[in-house]
């Protein structure tokens, strides 16, 4: 029933979720601090995972909402004063899909931040909660410039670092990484702040490594079409090199061909 509630509710409910979300990460927390029986674990385990998978699926849902209306621009409204405007609003500022999912964002960031690890179980992967965690920050990723926007610039490398240095998503990371390099490059500033933090907050290379496996095993089509994919790609490793100059040096012979291509592009323009 999600499209047929008006933009006021849709504001009520996130606002409910926010409010429900700050207190159960309080709640868990002071458990985690005092000491979990098994029962509780799960018991607050389940709680957050269900507030995470609410909160990831409301982002993806007024993001695509907001695109859709976005797009909707072949008959132009007709102007309104200003006093209609008021009218229309209360006099307040208009709450609109894209703050509502950037809410959303920001709350699911807050909520990994936390101190919440314990609660899962050290010798077991969730991918149910990687991938439903996950999903939201590739959605944005795919919108073109949404690395312009201070909220999603904060939380979406944040969440994305969690999930690689905590629950070993490195690996997938890099498969969505190099696509997202290769046909939305203008948020890959995103995912060089998120190599960033790894790197120099949790020296935690395993993201750089699966980067440079997925880069030599993609097969760049030296054609016209793919110069501007080839082009991306190695301006992606010199930014990786910046970062980490000695994961480059031992993946060297596996790379020199796309930096060799690009060069030799580079030299015929």
């Amino acid at each position: 029933h999600f499209d047929k509630v008006a933009i006021t509710g849709r504001s009520q409910a996130v606002e409910i979720l926010l409010r429900l979300t700050a207190s159960e990460m309080s709640e868990a927390q002071r458990r985690i601090h005092i000491g979990l029986s098994a029962d509780d674990r799960r018991f607050h385990l389940n709680i957050i995972k269900m507030l995470s998978c609410l909160l990831a699926e409301y982002i993806i849902r007024f993001d695509n909402d907001q695109a859709n209306k976005s797009s909707d621009f072949d008959m132009p409204a007709p102007k309104k004063g200003k006093k209609a405007k008021e009218a229309e609003s209360g006099g307040k500022s208009t709450v609109t899909s894209d703050t509502l999912r950037d809410k959303c964002l920001k709350g699911l960031s807050d909520i990994l931040r936390s101190h919440i690890k314990p609660l899962w179980d050290s010798s077991i992967i969730d991918e149910q909660f990687v991938k439903c965690v996950t999903k939201p920050c590739y959605h944005l990723i795919r919108r073109q410039d949404i690395a312009k926007n201070p909220i999603v610039k904060e939380s979406l490398p944040l969440i994305l670092t969690i999930m690689i240095n905590k629950f070993e998503h490195a690996r997938e990371a890099s498969i969505q990484f190099i696509q997202a390099v290769k046909l939305y490059d203008s948020n890959s500033s995103l995912l060089i702040t998120v190599l960033n933090s790894l790197l120099i907050d949790y020296q935690d290379t395993s993201l750089a490594i699966e980067l440079l496996k997925e880069i030599c095993e993609t097969n760049f089509v030296v054609t016209q079409a793919d110069n501007t994919s080839a082009k991306t790609m190695a301006t992606f490793i010199v930014d990786m090199a910046r970062l980490d100059p000695h994961i480059i040096r031992t993946h060297i012979d596996q790379i020199s061909d796309l930096l060799t291509a690009e060069l030799a592009n580079y030299e015929i323009s």
